[in-house]
């Protein structure tokens, strides 16, 4: 039997002349709101240095920043924890 050939398939945004999307901004705001967590739980720096990565890495407009932001405020709250718990 002899194979059916298709057609190749067009995108959406290809098929319909519609304008591609803008990169969202998810990953940069929940490394905004992780950051802001981990001024009062040092520990969820972690996580928002991880989203700052993905945001990065997506090319997020404000996904630097955000990445810079969580790694400085994360290493901020880190030494003023370990400051406090010297005692």
């Amino acid at each position: 039997m002899p194979q059916q050939q298709y057609a190749p398939q067009q995108f959406a945004a290809q098929q319909f002349g519609g304008p591609p999307k803008p990169p969202s901004k998810g990953f940069a705001i929940a490394t905004y709101v992780c950051t802001a967590v981990a001024l009062g739980i040092p520990f969820v720096g972690i996580v928002a240095i991880g989203l700052g990565i993905a945001a990065n890495a997506r090319k997020e407009p404000t996904g630097r920043t955000a990445m810079i932001v969580a790694i400085v405020v994360t290493v901020l709250a880190w030494i003023v924890w370990a400051a406090i718990n010297a005692r």
